[in-house]
């Protein structure tokens, strides 16, 4: 894991934080363990005169190998930042694995009530572990879930 202190707003921006970031004149938790720090966030850790550990986001290669992948297959998530119109905090299932670039990323189909079709994004390696989380209950799975 890319792990570094980080106590500036360019250094802590984008990047996943390892401990709770707390202000300690006011007692305010700035952000907690598990955030990607967004700009408000980075802006008071700065200011508050804070180093704390961060992960890097490039941590790590870009895709899955075929055997990761295919275990993921099944695994229920969820996903720790907004985005494309999937809330924080949104759970799904990986559906399958497909081929790509060097190697497979993965297809999740997100549990959004009111739609009539699942919306389906594809995650590779580094934003699957960057983004989400994985959840304790895990889907039955297919072998047939990895294209070629």
């Amino acid at each position: 894991m890319n792990v570094y202190t980080a106590s500036t707003y360019d250094e802590l921006l984008g990047h996943r934080l390892l401990e709770d970031a707390i202000d300690w004149e006011t007692g305010e938790v700035l952000a907690g363990k598990g955030e990607i720090i967004k700009p408000r966030m980075a802006q008071g850790i700065a200011n508050a005169g804070l180093a704390v550990k961060v992960q890097r986001y490039d941590d790590g290669p870009a895709y899955f190998t075929r055997q990761e992948a295919g275990g993921k297959v099944g695994q229920r998530i969820a996903t720790l930042v907004d985005f494309s119109g999937v809330p924080q905090g949104t759970t799904g299932r990986v559906l399958r694995a497909d081929q790509a670039g060097g190697g497979y990323h993965l297809a999740i189909a997100w549990d959004l009530p009111g739609r009539s079709k699942p919306l389906v994004d594809w995650f590779n390696r580094r934003e699957y572990y960057f983004y989400l989380k994985e959840l304790p209950c895990r889907t039955a799975t297919r072998a047939s879930t990895l294209s070629r």
